[in-house]
């Protein structure tokens, strides 16, 4: 242990000594874990000339960006690199094109026996998708034992376009680059160290946008097709692989790749030498992360008492309706022979006989009969609606019946008189199911029952309020008055607008469920979003991931304000740390 310094320390002269291979000299209260399945793949380096690789080392700076100096003096490394590199494809080109000639002139002499052809079709069939370089390598060693049969493949020179595309790729890379020496910079990284490696993602090359409009309009498989003819030719180096749902980490060649040192305001190339002085020029950071939550909310007139304006009631869709149905006679009954066969009445005859006379029905009101009555089950209406036999007038009556009987539970306990129930029903026979002022009558029967469900909806919803409030309803010819529509009035025309309301929060019901579950989801998210960053800051000052890699996940897996916050954390957790 070493002795306590009362000094305040930076978080970067903590860490700064070799930070990005051996461990700080920090004690670790754990040991730490074992390395993870998921390692990075790594693979042999494809490119066409090793001669081109050999030796080439990572450009080396303390707080690297890629301003529009850097971006210049890299893209005409670029241009000097692919020129060189396609005259040499065009002098190996030729070369091949002279042994293909002589297994051209050997086949044409007629001399390939048939172990020579079939074995030059299994060489084909097994290695048509070998790289170029590979597949004439294993051609040289088939020819080699079998005789010059196969003929080798030319290599591919770099075209103009793979320029625009490694354009785009570079300005990806400032980005990268920018947030990771925007952290050093807060952190207080002063020591010297090789760039980070440039991710590759194809899905975000073909979405760069600017202006509105993308950059290069081609597909994905393009510019992995650009990405790989690159590599062969040796501008990118060092290949790692993390799997199919993140992007690829390769090194730009240290022949191409200039960046500006923010530390010492120079342009670096691979040797570490100034090229010139200038300035540092910050690079635009065009990702934004914005998010929109609407909310919904139901509002309600104060003052005096309303109808709810949300809400269902549940209206008793029971199969019983023969209570008002006369009960048949079943005394057996002889006459003649043709009249002992008994008939069953048909749904059509069933509900013609549940029908009354106006002035009975209205009786029967008044004396309570349908109190605790239950509403016809309504396929059996759109049954009859669609297949029976009733006529139109005979049916609007059983409508305008089964709506009063409903009704007569709001009088339950009241007596209203039967002149009163008789007004209503005129009325409600005279004013309903018809349009244009009364001019037009509704003929089609399925609208009728449609009218009936809603009415009926009503009636529950006025129920509810009576019950809520203690106010009594007036009596039916001033309630069900078609001229009372105001609030004040306390009439049935009034409950429009609480069905209206139900029909708009059934309509919105879906929307405002995905909004709770919109909320719920972003709730859960941050929790886990505190959870993931407060973990890798620990394995970080476990010496379990190094700082690289820290900023990287954290900028990669969490949302923006938590990297804007994360040299913060580090310096504020540091303190823990230091002996």
């Amino acid at each position: 242990m070493q002795p306590h310094n009362s000094q305040p320390q930076s978080l970067g002269s903590l860490f700064s000594a070799n930070i990005f291979g051996n461990h700080a000299n920090v004690s670790a209260s754990v040991k730490p874990i074992r390395k993870p399945k998921n390692t990075p793949a790594t693979r042999t380096e494809k490119v066409t000339f090793t001669s081109l690789v050999e030796d080439v080392q990572p450009v080396m700076a303390v707080h690297p960006y890629i301003n529009s100096t850097a971006f210049a003096a890299t893209m005409d490394n670029y241009r000097l690199y692919i020129a060189k590199y396609n005259e040499m494809v065009e002098e190996i080109n030729i070369e091949i094109e002279k042994e293909n000639a002589a297994v051209r002139t050997f086949i044409a002499t007629g001399k390939m026996n048939e172990v020579q052809k079939q074995f030059s079709k299994i060489f084909l069939l097994r290695n048509k998708n070998k790289e170029t370089k590979e597949y004439n390598e294993l051609v040289a060693e088939f020819n080699k034992d079998r005789g010059n049969v196969l003929e080798k493949r030319k290599h591919l020179t770099v075209k103009y376009a793979s320029e625009i595309v490694f354009q785009q790729m570079i300005y990806l890379y400032s980005i990268q680059l920018q947030k990771t020496s925007n952290e050093y910079l807060k952190l207080g990284v002063t020591e010297t160290s090789p760039v980070r490696q440039m991710e590759v993602n194809a899905h975000h090359i073909t979405n760069l946008k600017r202006n509105e409009v993308h950059s290069i309009n081609v597909c994905r498989a393009t510019i992995r097709n650009h990405r790989k003819r690159l590599e062969e030719a040796g501008v990118f180096v060092d290949y790692l692989f993390r799997g199919h749902k993140t992007g690829l980490k390769m090194h730009v060649s240290s022949q191409i790749l200039v960046v500006f040192d923010a530390k010492t305001q120079l342009l670096t190339s691979t040797d570490n030498q100034a090229v010139t002085s200038q300035r540092r020029k910050e690079v635009t950071d065009n990702n934004e992360d914005t998010r929109t939550i609407k909310s919904n909310i139901n509002k309600r007139e104060n003052g005096q008492a309303d109808f709810p304006l949300k809400g269902t009631a549940t209206p008793d869709f029971s199969f019983v309706f023969y209570k008002s149905i006369q009960v048949q006679s079943s005394e057996p009954q002889t006459p003649g022979g043709g009249e002992n066969v008994k008939v069953s009445k048909t749904l059509s005859e069933k509900l013609e006989t549940s029908v009354l006379h106006n002035q009975n029905f209205a009786e029967k009101l008044a004396n309570g009969d349908y109190n605790g009555y239950k509403r016809i089950d309504k396929r059996i209406l759109y049954k009859e609606a669609t297949y029976g036999t009733m006529g139109r007038e005979e049916f609007k009556t059983l409508i305008v019946q089964e709506f009063f009987k409903n009704a007569a539970k709001l009088y339950r306990g009241k007596t209203p008189f039967v002149g009163s129930w008789k007004k209503a029903i005129n009325t409600y026979m005279e004013k309903l199911f018809t349009v244009n002022n009364g001019n037009v009558h509704l003929y089609k029967k399925e609208l009728m029952v449609d009218k009936l469900d809603e009415m009926i909806w009503r009636l529950n919803n006025a129920q509810k309020w009576f019950l809520k409030t203690g106010i009594n309803p007036l009596y039916p010819s001033d309630y069900f008055d078609f001229t009372r529509t105001e609030k004040k009035e306390i009439g049935f025309e009034y409950t429009k607008l609480a069905y209206k309301n139900h029909l708009k929060y059934i309509e919105d019901k879906p929307k405002l469920a995905k909004a709770v579950v919109k909320k719920s989801t972003i709730r859960k998210t941050g929790i886990n979003h505190a959870k993931k960053f407060d973990m890798k800051v620990n394995a970080f000052f476990k010496n379990r991931i190094e700082l690289p890699e820290l900023i990287e996940y954290v900028d990669k897996n969490l949302p923006e304000n938590y990297l804007q916050k994360l040299s913060d954390t580090l310096l504020k957790v540091s303190t823990k740390y230091t002996c």
